[in-house]
């Protein structure tokens, strides 16, 4: 029988956790790397461009997309990711002084939603 790739353990685990977590820490790490450069309040500003990019080049490489189930399902675990690390590790950990939601990172949050839907959409043409 042939499964979509959502149902099976290697998308599952490769695609969606680890280049989850991967392309959160590379955002993470630019973050830190910001922090010295620009203000504080524009560091997330900064970040996107390279996280799309980022994003944009392991779709096009490495995570291949092609049904909107699977672009849909990675997209949403790579937006449950992206939520859960930044609370732990940004708003719990580092416990912004000014807040941490704002506008940028909820367009981060809809991006890592919609870029594997997009990819998904470029492959079906």
């Amino acid at each position: 029988m042939d499964y979509p790739a959502a149902m099976t353990t290697k998308f599952l685990i490769r695609d969606v956790l680890v280049w989850g977590l991967l392309l959160w820490l590379v955002g993470y790490l630019l973050g830190f790397a910001f922090y010295a450069l620009v203000p504080v309040a524009l560091i997330g500003w900064y970040v996107m461009p390279f996280g799309i990019a980022t994003t944009c080049l392991v779709l096009w490489r490495w995570v291949r997309v092609s049904r909107w189930r699977d672009a849909l399902l990675l997209g949403i675990g790579w937006s449950v990711i992206a939520v859960v690390c930044d609370y732990a590790f940004i708003v719990k950990l580092l416990a912004p002084p000014d807040g941490y939601y704002k506008l940028d990172v909820y367009l981060y949050y809809l991006l890592m939603l919609a870029l594997p839907m997009a990819a998904a959409a470029l492959r079906r043409k």
